[in-house]
């Protein structure tokens, strides 16, 4: 566990400015409380970050949105390793697309399966990774 170095009443983590000011807290479970949110959401917060391939595509931590668009044979979309993306969720959209964009986890699975196949244009699968595997919060497919 990393310790908390203190700079001008601000808690500083592993090189991450707290929003938690020390003067205004006198109450010592509320301060922690606090502390504990404001530290993981530093540390878990995704950014939203839009994405358009045309061609088969290694999905990085820091995507949020892959649009496919613009393809003319299978296109494979591989997710990141969910050991290292707990908690991180990624939206893909077949937006323009002549045949399957096939979803592959790069580890685990996607609701129990190595693959999610996205059919037709339109559809979509947005996934969250529980630190081993992939699981399904919405999706649109046609079958």
């Amino acid at each position: 566990m990393a310790k908390p170095i203190y700079i001008d009443n601000r808690v500083t983590v592993n090189g991450k400015k707290s929003s938690i000011n020390l003067d205004n807290y006198t109450n010592i479970t509320k301060l922690i409380t606090d502390l504990a949110t404001s530290i993981a959401n530093s540390l878990f917060t995704q950014t939203k970050e839009l994405l358009e391939v045309s061609d088969t595509y290694i999905v990085e931590d820091n995507n949020y949105y892959v649009i496919v668009t613009g393809t003319a044979g299978v296109v494979d979309i591989t997710l990141p390793d969910a050991t290292t993306v707990l908690g991180n969720e990624y939206v893909i959209y077949a937006n323009d697309i002549s045949d399957i964009v096939t979803v592959n986890a790069a580890s685990g699975n996607i609701n129990g399966n190595p693959t999610f196949a996205l059919n037709a244009q339109y559809d979509y699968v947005k996934v969250v990774s529980d630190g081993t595997n992939y699981f399904v919060l919405d999706s649109r497919v046609t079958p």
